[in-house]
């Protein structure tokens, strides 16, 4: 008990994370039931690369970071619209996260991708001749008869994080999973624990494990799926040019799944898949930001941002890899910092 104690809190519990994770992996075959949250979330974290496990803004760190939300010292709220793959997928989320009491903070989330007003037409088929259900010389679509629905998956984030002291906290998330399509649904639920720490002033790093306990699904026809637990681990570092007024901040990400061998990873071992994920941003006078990032299947994406005391404005855009073959996507967001705005409102 005594060794124990001798170990920094921060690397003991990135190792409990990592046994436990791999603990896991022994019980359940791969699935790909939670391949939607993959995209990831948040405008400035996806023109970053998604390599923020250490610098993701708080109010959308339910989803990268649970722990990060230790750095929210006002509440605030965030809206997102992305329009992937030439606007064929949409993605939305909103989320709102604000302090506590007792170096704690906590987040709420609803994040969604689907694809909408997709026609059915199985029973708008006019059949003339052989009644074979399949669309011959001289039969016809009645349009009148044809019907749409949506592909849809969504996730509703619970988080919470505790500042054990000024350097390091911890933080964990909630997340249940809906999927619908047609007219089949699944439900599920998960849990994600994450850890953040600061050595030193200006340089962060952070690792979070998601699912945990495996997420499982259940889809009403009977059908599961489950979700095998994954490791992200990131660490950024802030450069102050004083005399710009800029502040540089390289990121660089790593995600570890244990799938078994796959096509789209930049190592793997055996079983273990390594992607590297990495980002740069440029800040100045903490008033406008400009960003870059690579994906962990190779993306690349480019962003910018516009700061101010009530909120944030930010645009990205991804090009590259599967953008190229499925169309570039644009994505941009809102962030409003509620104390702010309140105040503003209290003057008049």
């Amino acid at each position: 008990m005594q060794n124990l104690k001798k170990i920094p809190i921060g690397i003991l519990t990135c190792l409990i994370i990592i046994s436990f994770s791999t603990i896991q992996l022994s019980a359940f075959g791969v699935k790909y039931g939670n391949e939607f949250l993959k995209f990831g979330t948040g405008v400035r974290e996806n023109s970053l690369g998604g390599a923020v496990t250490s610098t993701s803004d708080p109010v959308v760190s339910a989803y990268w970071n649970p722990a990060m939300l230790s750095n929210i010292t006002v509440p605030e709220v965030q809206i997102m619209h992305t329009e992937e793959f030439a606007g064929v997928v949409n993605n939305d989320h909103v989320f709102l996260s604000m302090p506590g009491r007792n170096n704690l903070s906590y987040s709420a989330g609803f994040f969604r991708t689907g694809v909408d007003h997709i026609p059915a037409s199985e029973n708008a088929l006019i059949e003339y001749g052989t009644q074979n259900n399949q669309f011959d010389p001289g039969d016809r679509i009645d349009y009148s008869k044809i019907s749409y629905f949506n592909a849809s998956e969504s996730a509703f984030f619970l988080a919470g994080s505790k500042n054990i002291n000024n350097n390091f906290s911890l933080g964990a998330t909630f997340k249940t999973i809906h999927k619908n399509l047609y007219q089949n649904y699944a439900w599920g639920v998960g849990l994600d624990v994450g850890v953040f720490y600061e050595p030193i002033a200006g340089f962060r790093t952070g690792a979070v494990a998601r699912n945990v306990t495996t997420t499982f699904l259940y889809w009403n026809d009977g059908e599961k799926e489950i979700v095998k637990p994954t490791l992200a681990l990131g660490s950024a570092y802030d450069v102050q040019l004083e005399y710009l007024k800029l502040k540089i901040s390289p990121m660089a990400g790593l995600n570890i799944d244990f799938e078994g061998e796959q096509n789209n990873t930049d190592l793997n071992f055996q079983a273990v898949n390594m992607r590297f994920r990495g980002g740069l941003e440029v800040v100045y006078r903490t008033l406008f930001a400009l960003r870059a990032g690579r994906d962990e299947l190779g993306g690349i994406h480019i962003g910018c941002g516009l700061n101010t005391k009530y909120g944030n404005l930010d645009y990205g855009f991804a090009m590259g890899a599967g953008y190229a073959d499925l169309g570039n996507s644009h994505r941009v967001a809102l962030t409003f910092n509620i104390t702010s705005l309140k105040s503003l409102v209290g003057k008049r």
